[in-house]
């Protein structure tokens, strides 16, 4: 069977295939010439100095336009389960997969991805996914092989992860995929690290030195498990296995897509200020508003916000936007009166793809009494004169700390002043309990391990100093009791 791809004008390069043997031709509009040469060369495989220009290590490729066979040059035709059926969706000639018993099995023969391989395929996914949906893989049971696989039921939410082989797996994070939208997926693999792109855009990069654990299954598309019930629902066209790490993906698509492709996974980033996002009247919060580098495609990004005190009252805030003409960056000022709050901002895409929500992103800070500022402030680290030597004091303020509730004031029953309990989350000192808890109001047990300073005097004293704790504290070191205060803004010592 020979198979004539389209014709260049003079002096251009095609190639034709015949056997699925690449040969290379210079010619005029001569189908016969250039079949003629197609037919001196030899019938089989490709060997590495064969590949035409920048198809150098193609080993798998699917149009799946009107069939599944390789035209790679490499014979390792596909086979169709089920029922998929090819057609023209938006434009792509593509498969298409209806999520119950469709996939292509790509011929046993194909050798082993091993420690460096690119997979990359167009696919266009349905707004409804099976649970642990597959786009291609060979993963099975007892832990071997690869797939790009969707995260349980977060629907068309993919991850690539891959067996080591030693009961270890290797798996970037989920990217969203926009559902009925052709977009670019691509997964390479060096032998320092794995890499998944969107429509060019690097998602996301992970160390993996380990070379993939070989599979008895077959590669398959539109599945990846031995398992039928995980289907994919959707398009697939342009299928692509390569046996060396791409350097560059660069698929055909426009800025705007590059940039929904990066929006759509990610969000916007909320810092204040303030390091400690403690705030006053004289200085009052300032939250800065970013996204990505300020080096990201042109776009525009749409923000909403939403800031809310701790007895429910909302403070209206004027939306903005982020675009490359601004950095992507925005200034938020708020002359907000004494309070704890919380700030959330709902960003969205605005331009062709208008309308698309992207996660929303948070953050906490307070806006306190003079008084009360002034106090904190004398947290940093000092030195004190005690007799005729100099003791430096230890901060122990930071991000270092763990809390959990306790609503039911059980926390001296059990003993949570031995260690943290199993649920207790990571915050720092100073600052609110809301952050981690934003609608918590009520006991909760704070814990950190330190190491006291040496101290240079006979029997020499450890003063454990606070300077707010709002607003019963008890104080509980190496398991003993040694005090509390009452008060949410008074400074005081324990000896």
């Amino acid at each position: 069977m020979s198979q004539i791809r389209p014709i260049p004008q003079t002096g251009e390069t095609a190639f034709i295939t015949h056997g699925r043997r690449w040969v290379r031709a210079v010619g005029t509009w001569c189908g016969a010439a250039l079949l003629a040469a197609s037919l001196l060369a030899p019938v089989g495989r490709l060997d590495a100095a064969d590949w035409p220009a920048g198809r150098e290590g193609l080993v798998v490729e699917y149009r799946l336009d009107k069939d599944a066979e390789d035209s790679s040059g490499q014979n390792l035709h596909g086979m169709l389960h089920g029922n998929p059926s090819f057609a023209t969706v938006d434009g792509r000639a593509g498969l298409v997969f209806d999520g119950t018993g469709d996939w292509v099995e790509v011929d046993p023969k194909m050798p082993a991805l091993g420690n460096e391989f690119t997979i990359e395929c167009w696919v266009k996914p349905a707004a409804k996914q099976a649970r642990y949906a597959d786009i291609f893989g060979n993963h099975t049971s007892t832990g071997l092989g690869f797939v790009l696989q969707q995260d349980a039921d977060k629907t068309n939410e993919y991850a690539f992860t891959y067996s080591n082989g030693a009961g270890g797996w290797i798996a970037t994070k989920p990217v969203l995929l926009a559902a009925d939208r052709w977009q670019h997926v691509a997964i390479a693999k060096s032998p320092k690290d794995l890499k998944f792109y969107l429509n060019g855009v690097l998602m996301d990069s992970v160390p993996a030195s380990a070379p993939v654990s070989v599979s008895p299954f077959a590669l398959r598309v539109g599945l990846g498990f031995e398992d039928e019930v995980r289907c994919f629902n959707g398009s697939i066209s342009g299928f692509r296995v390569w046996n060396r790490a791409l350097s560059e993906i660069k698929p055909e698509v426009t800025p705007e897509q590059k940039f929904e492709a990066l929006a759509n996974n990610s969000s916007v980033s909320l810092s204040a200020a303030s390091p400690t996002r403690i705030f006053n009247s004289e200085n009052p919060p300032v939250i800065e508003v970013g996204f990505g580098d300020g080096t990201a495609a042109d776009g525009v990004i749409k923000t909403t916000f939403e800031c809310v005190d701790l007895t429910g009252k909302t403070t209206a805030i004027a939306p903005g936007e982020l675009s490359s003409k601004s950095g992507f960056k925005q200034t938020l000022h708020l002359p907000l009166p004494e309070g704890y709050y919380r700030l959330t901002c709902q960003p969205s895409i605005a331009g062709p793809a208008s309308g698309n929500a992207m996660q929303p992103a948070a953050i906490s800070f307070a806006v306190l009494g003079d008084a009360a500022v002034k106090t904190l402030a004398k947290s940093s680290p000092k030195t004190a004169t005690l007799g005729s030597q100099p003791t430096t004091t230890l901060s122990l303020d930071g991000d270092v700390w763990k809390i959990a509730t306790d609503p039911k004031n059980v926390g001296r029953e059990e003993h949570c002043f031995n260690a943290p309990t199993a649920d207790a989350k990571p915050t720092k000192v100073p600052w609110i309990i809301q952050d981690v808890f934003p609608d918590y109001h009520g006991v909760a047990w704070y814990w950190r391990d330190f190491t006291a300073l040496a101290n240079p005097h006979d029997n020499g004293r450890f003063i454990l100093r606070f300077w707010a704790v709002d607003y019963l504290a008890e104080v509980w070191v190496n398991g003993v009791k040694v005090g509390q205060h009452e008060g949410s803004e008074d400074p005081f010592e324990l000896d």
